[in-house]
């Protein structure tokens, strides 16, 4: 099925580029994070599969004078379409289920200029577009190792599979929250409730931590699969036979990407001023008040009333979301200390490549599931 592509102009994106925050420090404490357990994991067939994106599309370009367009340039965010790609097509994605590629971060127009030396009218003709964009067009074109009955390889466009860009998502706490809100109206007008289907998370190896913590703050993460797209390549035979797995090590193994992972996660563990402000992207009344009913039990009645939030239930949501719109967003400062905890967050990604592996392995359909 093909997915209709939106201009840059169609996007809407005004008003998402955040301003300085302010920066608190925070107090030395463990890094306590944790793969689930595979057997208390959603089974496949799953409803939705989300793709994160991982950052600012680069101002990278293809084709001739006459015709060229932003491409992905980064092999971590190549890694987890093709990786969506995959199961997608092996049947780990329901019938009629839903891809979802997720991330703005849009080329600037006067970046790509400037990066590639273009005058301003070869700047006018350059698709300036959002990684949701561009992880929908590579999923529409991707050949997998799955083979038809004619030996052809398998796109997802061969299957009853909708892909539903996210071109909103700034962070990895709206990735979750932007494709819940599609779900949650797409479920109202089904059965009137919210949505409480299964969602495989893909993303690369170090991100995977932060991106099940937030999951888990947002109240749904026993409704996520956090898969790591470069361990789930290897699973279907990338990396094999001259075929090589997209990595950049240069970026992947960065130590200071790992620093900024330990320091993000403490920010969602331990500052509800740096995670309260994104609830106000949830649209829906119920959705809302669940998610900040969960919040309050983590971080505690009291830290939440110094915020102006007081009673929680659906009778106050507006005030309740007045209350969120008027907390100013404040960043943890980049302290030295984070780096200490690097070695903590890689212990962490080895448990998600297993927990990855054997996810897959007692999933893949026809399988009779995972041993208790």
């Amino acid at each position: 099925m093909e997915v209709q592509i939106p201009s840059a102009t169609e996007l809407r994106l005004e008003g998402r580029v955040a301003g300085i925050r302010p920066e608190i420090h925070l107090e030395n404490t463990p890094l306590e994070i944790s793969p689930p357990a595979v057997k208390d994991s959603p089974r496949s067939p799953v409803d939705t599969i989300l793709v994160l994106g991982m950052g600012p599309v680069d101002p990278f370009l293809v084709g001739t004078a006459g015709f060229r367009e932003v491409t992905i340039n980064k092999p971590r965010m190549r890694n987890n379409v093709i990786a969506a790609s995959e199961l997608a097509t092996r049947g780990f994605l329901k019938d009629g289920g839903i891809i979802a590629p997720s991330g703005t971060s849009t080329a600037d127009p006067e970046i790509v200029k400037n990066a590639l030396g273009l005058s301003k009218e070869e700047a006018a003709i350059v698709d300036h577009t959002s990684e949701a964009t561009l992880m929908a067009k590579l999923l529409n074109k991707t050949r997998t190792k799955v083979k038809d009955r004619q030996g052809a390889s398998i796109t997802v466009a061969d299957k009853d599979i909708e892909i539903v860009p996210d071109h909103l998502a700034t962070e990895t706490a709206d990735n979750f929250i932007y494709v819940l809100n599609e779900l949650d109206r797409r479920s109202r007008e089904e059965n009137g409730t919210l949505f409480d289907g299964s969602i495989v998370a893909i993303t690369s190896r170090y991100h995977i931590p932060r991106t099940m913590e937030t999951a888990r703050y947002l109240g749904i993460g026993d409704q996520v699969v956090p898969l790591i797209s470069q361990k789930a390549l290897k699973t279907f035979g990338y990396g094999e036979n001259g075929l090589p797995i997209m990595d950049s090590a240069g970026e992947e193994y960065d130590i200071t990407a790992r620093e900024n992972e330990v320091r993000w996660i403490h920010a969602t563990h331990d500052m509800p001023k740096y995670f309260l402000p994104v609830l106000g992207n949830i649209e829906d009344n119920e959705r809302f008040i669940s998610t900040l009913q969960h919040l309050q039990g983590i971080y505690g009645p009291v830290r939440l009333n110094e915020l102006g939030i007081g009673s929680v239930n659906l009778d106050n949501v507006d005030e309740l979301r007045r209350s969120i719109s008027e907390i100013t967003r404040t960043n943890p400062a980049n302290d030295e200390w984070f780096k200490s905890q690097v070695g903590d967050l890689n212990i962490a990604i080895d448990g998600y490549e297993q927990y990855t592996d054997y996810w897959l392995a007692v999933n893949t359909p026809d399988s009779p599931g995972p041993m208790q």
